[in-house]
């Protein structure tokens, strides 16, 4: 990737071509958003960039949603649409997460359980899944904390699968759904 600055990013803005649009369609804001990846070498950068080119406040979140994602795990989000999985139905603490990552061999493991809420559902092709690893460790209180892996799934993967929730009306461009895991197989390099 190049190095680019701030002042690079502004001017950008300030001169970039609208030959191609205001970005309305999910389809193209994955376009978008994977010309932004080499362009720019901070996460912030591309979601700056691509939320000015947006037609709405939709698109514009999904830039820095994506954003945020690569800056939670930059070893494993690319220009790929993804999305995080944490929310269940007892809510998205650490103590509620009941979605399992269950250690078959040192080199494999099996998740399994329902995220209620997800960004992206059907969109994205890579889910962050935040899961218990069936532990727990002591908090800094001496209380019991639920230890928890983030795995990082293709959506396509066998045992997948998502459901559409209802548009939400004030970003209808961006959908929501449920995902659901049933015994999908996940490697040590994707926790």
């Amino acid at each position: 990737m190049n190095e680019h600055t701030r002042p690079d990013l502004i001017r950008h803005l300030l001169t970039a071509s609208t030959s191609t649009g205001r970005v309305h369609s999910f389809d193209h804001c994955k376009l978008q958003n994977a010309a932004l990846y080499p362009q720019w070498n901070h996460p912030i950068d591309r979601a700056i960039a691509g939320g000015c080119a947006s037609a709405d406040a939709g698109f514009a979140f999904a830039f820095g949603y994506q954003a945020a994602l690569q800056a939670l795990a930059p070893a494993h989000i690319d220009d790929r649409p993804a999305a995080f999985c944490v929310r269940e139905s007892g809510g998205n603490s650490p103590s509620a997460i009941q979605t399992t990552l269950h250690r078959i061999t040192p080199q494999r493991a099996l998740l399994n359980g329902t995220k209620s809420f997800v960004t992206n559902a059907d969109q994205a092709e890579l889910l962050l899944v935040a899961a218990s690893c069936g532990q727990e460790e002591p908090g800094p209180d001496g209380k019991s904390r639920n230890r928890l892996a983030l795995a990082l799934v293709p959506a396509q993967q066998t045992g997948v699968s998502i459901k559409l929730l209802p548009p939400l009306p004030f970003a209808p461009s961006i959908h929501h759904g449920s995902a659901h895991f049933d015994q999908v197989p996940v490697s040590a390099a994707q926790w």
